[in-house]
């Protein structure tokens, strides 16, 4: 039996499974539809469309864009047509006796494989790190860039800011210089960017329908506010002083 858990309460459960580039896919009638609301946001792997779900409950906070499904999958995606599949800190366990198709890419670290293993044993998704770790990559002034193999990592032990671009579009370009300077005026915040051609599955995942798009990442890896298009000055400041106030409260 394959679990699907989010602050305590099973989101979905089966014996039959699909596990398709490290994300494992359940039956759309295995999954409690009363702890999913649906979301706004449009996901978009691989030229499939996807709206995507998001596990709630009366006592839990929302957990957004957490679920996806594909409505209409492409030729490649037809095995999880109909099914479910989670991430961003749900637990997914599997006690060994879920019958299940796998992928070669399923042997690849993914996504979903690194959050697993950030999430706390009381299932709620609550990350236990100390974090005074001293400076990271990033805090220093410079920018790193981040791929779907190091988002995860690269998101954690400090405040995060991501440029989501592409090297296509030229205001994501314009915006470098813009972005590398404000990396060097304010330390102890890491500043980063992710290619989302180059990413599609980080992309994907986070839901990142428009470039350029900043968000902030807390020092869990939670993403805590965003920014989509070229941010005015003022509304980047405001992201910034979130990252940069003791409570990680907006200021």
């Amino acid at each position: 039996m394959a679990r699907a858990i989010w602050n305590g309460a099973v989101l979905a459960d089966s014996d039959d499974v699909v596990v398709d580039d490290g994300f494992t896919y359940f039956p759309r009638d295995s999954v409690a539809q009363d702890l999913l609301v649906e979301s706004p946001t449009r996901a978009c792997a691989a030229g499939r469309a996807a709206p995507a779900t998001t596990p709630s409950s009366s006592t839990a906070t929302r957990n957004r864009d957490a679920a996806w499904y594909y409505p209409t999958p492409s030729a490649a995606a037809q095995k999880v047509e109909g099914r479910i599949a989670f991430w961003r800190g749900v637990k997914v366990v599997d006690d060994g006796t879920a019958t299940s198709e796998s992928t070669a890419s399923e042997r690849r670290p993914s996504l979903l494989d690194r959050l697993r293993g950030r999430v706390g044993t009381d299932g709620r998704g609550d990350h236990c790190h100390d974090h005074d770790h001293g400076p990271v990559a990033g805090e220093d002034g410079s920018v790193v860039d981040l791929d779907d193999a190091s988002f995860e990592a690269g998101t954690e032990r400090a405040w995060t800011v991501v440029d989501f671009w592409a090297p296509w579009y030229g205001p994501c370009k314009a915006f470098h210089p813009v972005f590398d300077q404000v990396a060097h005026d304010t330390p102890r915040v890491r500043f980063a960017r992710c290619d989302v051609d180059a990413n599609p599955r980080t992309a994907a995942a986070l839901g990142i329908l428009s470039i350029p798009t900043v968000a902030l990442f807390d020092p869990d890896g939670n993403e805590a506010d965003r920014i989509v298009g070229v941010p005015p000055r003022k509304e980047l400041n405001r992201l910034l002083a979130r990252a940069t106030s003791p409570t990680g409260s907006a200021a």
